[in-house]
């Protein structure tokens, strides 16, 4: 092995040195794209309880809530703000304690999954 690097590497130092770099950081990539797609479906990471840094638009991604629903039950100001609302933030607008809005997502995340495992049954 050793004498076949020496060869390659006397023959054309640039090269081989590239192609040393490449094979690295592809091993670097591949080894985190493994390790990422491992506990791609681990039911853990994939089920957060509802928190205050969360916005209303990944809570309702994440859960598959309609936008309509989002704004009637969390009480979203129309027009929405130039930048996105965390729960915490909407709890400030509307001048009431952050786990009043915590309690309402985590109603509405509740009946959506209610509905999602109607629709299995």
């Amino acid at each position: 092995m050793r004498a076949l690097f020496r060869k390659y590497w006397t023959a054309a130092p640039l090269a081989t040195a590239l192609l040393v770099l490449a094979l690295v950081v592809a091993g670097v990539f591949g080894i985190r794209t493994a390790l990422f797609y491992s506990r791609w479906n681990d039911p853990a990471l994939r089920d957060q309880p509802v928190a205050a840094w969360m916005t209303p638009g990944f809570i309702g991604h994440a859960y598959h809530i309609p936008r309509a629903d989002m704004i009637e039950a969390l009480q979203l100001p129309v027009p929405p703000p130039e930048t996105r609302m965390t729960l915490k933030d909407i709890a400030d607008h509307r001048g009431v304690p952050v786990d009043t809005v915590l309690d309402e997502a985590r109603a509405l995340v509740a009946e959506a999954r209610a509905r999602q495992d109607e629709g299995r049954q």
